[in-house]
C-alpha cells in the first residue's frame, strides 16, 4: 500500500476522534457552570429594605411618584429617632399613611421578636428573661386610662386629614353606632378613610362594649382649647 493511502487509513479515525472530544468538551464546561451558579445563595432583604418597599407600594397606590413615594419614606425612616416595633411603625404610618393597627400586625409578621433597624438583637447583647418563679404579675390594666389614651389618638389622627379621606373616616365615626351602618364606597379617598377609621375604631368599640371603665376613660376626652 502506498504512503498516501496509509497516511488517509490513520488520519480519517483521529479526525473523527478529536471532533467528538471538542463536542464533549462545552457540554461539560455548561454542566459545571449551571452547578456553580445553582449552589450560589440568594440574598434575601433586610428589615429595613422591606419596611422601605411596603411603605412606597403603599404610597403608590395612593397616587404619589416614585421618586416622591421613595423620598418620604427615606425620609421618615431618617427621622424616626427610635429602635424596635415603633420605628417600623413610625416608617409605616408616617410614610404611608398605613392604618396603626394594620402597620404593628406587618412589623410583627416580619419579626415576631420585635423589629430592630440593625436586626434582631444579639443573645450576648439580651438579658434573659425572668424565670417563671421570681417574674413579678403584672398589674391589671387601667382600662380607664386606656380608653382616655385610644380616643386621643383617634383624634389626633382626624385632625391630621383632609378633603375626602377625611370625610370617609369621619363618615364610618357616625356611621358605627347604627344598627345597620352605611358602606365605605365612594371616591378612593373617601372610601380609604372610611375603611382604615373602620379599622382603627373596631377594637375600641368592642372594649366601650365590654369594659365600663374604658367607655368612661374614652367618653371622658376633652377638646383641647387653643391658645390665647
Amino acid at each position: 500500500m502506498n504512503r498516501p493511502g496509509l497516511l488517509a487509513i490513520i488520519g480519517i479515525p483521529l479526525v473523527i476522534m478529536l471532533l467528538w472530544l471538542s463536542d464533549r468538551r462545552p457540554t461539560v464546561t455548561t454542566t459545571a457552570q449551571t452547578s456553580s451558579e445553582a449552589a450560589k445563595p440568594v440574598a434575601s432583604k433586610s428589615p429595613d429594605e422591606e419596611v422601605l418597599q411596603i411603605c412606597m407600594q403603599l404610597l403608590r397606590e395612593r397616587g404619589a411618584g416614585l421618586m416622591e413615594a421613595y423620598h418620604k419614606c427615606k425620609d421618615a425612616a431618617a427621622n424616626a429617632e427610635v429602635t424596635g416595633l415603633p420605628r417600623c411603625l413610625y416608617v409605616l404610618v408616617d410614610g404611608s399613611g398605613m392604618g396603626v393597627f394594620q402597620a404593628m400586625d406587618w412589623c410583627k409578621s416580619i419579626d415576631p421578636a420585635g423589629y430592630h433597624s440593625a436586626g434582631r438583637p444579639s443573645p450576648a447583647t439580651t438579658a434573659p428573661p425572668p424565670s417563671p418563679a421570681t417574674a413579678a404579675p403584672s398589674p391589671p390594666p387601667n382600662m380607664y386610662q386606656k380608653g382616655l389614651i385610644d380616643r386621643t389618638a383617634w383624634e389626633n389622627w382626624i385632625a391630621s386629614l383632609t378633603d375626602d379621606y377625611k370625610k370617609g373616616a369621619e363618615y364610618w365615626a357616625a356611621q358605627r353606632s347604627l344598627s345597620h351602618p352605611g358602606l365605605c364606597s365612594g371616591v378612593p379617598d373617601f372610601t380609604a378613610g372610611c375603611a382604615e377609621a373602620k379599622e382603627r375604631l373596631s377594637p375600641a368599640d368592642a372594649l366601650r362594649k365590654t369594659e365600663p371603665e374604658y367607655k368612661r376613660g374614652w367618653n371622658s376626652y376633652k377638646t383641647p382649647t387653643p391658645p390665647g
